[in-house]
């Protein structure tokens, strides 16, 4: 019983780690990178236009 319980063990951690590998392979620099260039650029213009906004219509002091 106890032999069992172990190779099922084994079995389960084997396929996490092939899983693992197949997930570090998906996400290679290239894609990263891919990722971060649609991003960033993105996040600037949308604080851009919303200090903007908020510059010609948001609250003014008096």
């Amino acid at each position: 019983m106890k032999q069992a319980i172990q190779e099922t063990l084994a079995q389960v951690a084997n396929q996490v780690e092939q899983q693992l590998q197949t997930t570090k392979k998906r996400f290679s620099w290239y894609e990263i990178k891919n990722y971060l260039l649609a991003v960033i650029p993105t996040g600037i213009l949308t604080g851009l236009i919303f200090w903007l906004l908020t510059k010609y219509f948001g609250y003014q002091e008096r």
